[in-house]
Formats: C-alpha cells, structure tokens, sequence
C-alpha cells in the first residue's frame, strides 16, 4: 500500500479505472463537454481575461510612456553627439590649416 499523507485516502487506481474507465473514454473519444461546464468555463474564461486585462493595462500604459521618454531622450543624445562631432572636426580642421599655413614653403 502506498503511503500517503496522513488524513488523505489513498486512492487504487485500478479500481477507479474499473468503476469509471468506460465513462471517461467515452467522454475523451467524443471530445464534447456538458453544456454547463462548456459555459462555466466560457465565463471563468471571460473574467480572468478581464481580470488581467485590468491589472496589465495600467502596467502597459506606464512602459508605452516610459518607451515614448526613452525614444525622445535617445534622438536628443544623437543630435549633441552629431553636434561634438561637427565641432571636434571643425576644431581639427583649424588645427590642420594652421600648421599647413606656418609650413614654410619650399
């Protein structure tokens, strides 16, 4: 006999196929539910899609704005980088023509 936890029966697996194999073959082979269940779970269904569709649209309109920010932030960061760079190039290119202007010419 298998152990169990104490207080739970202990269930012959045998037997059960024995008593109700026929019963739950013939419901799997013919893949229908009762008309009952079939609606309790349409709406057990229908209220968790509800329920985490309420929990989640906060959560995803916080990151929609959160993302919008970041985009924002990312295109300023572009524009001063292309703006240093403009400038350390133009610094260079003075740089360059004063030491191509004091090289004496031969």
């Amino acid at each position: 006999m298998p152990k169990g936890k104490p207080g739970q029966p202990t269930v012959n697996m045998d037997m059960e196929v024995a008593q109700h194999g026929s019963e739950h073959a013939k419901d799997s082979e013919e893949g229908e539910l009762e008309p009952g269940l079939a609606k309790a779970l349409d709406l057990m269904t229908t209220k968790l899609m509800a329920a985490i569709d309420k929990k989640l649209n906060p959560l995803a309109k916080t990151i929609l704005s959160h993302t919008t920010e970041l985009k924002r932030a990312n295109d300023r960061l572009d524009e001063a980088e292309a703006r240093m760079l403009q400038f350390r190039t133009a610094k260079r290119i003075e740089a360059l023509s004063k030491r191509f202007t004091s090289l004496p010419y031969r």
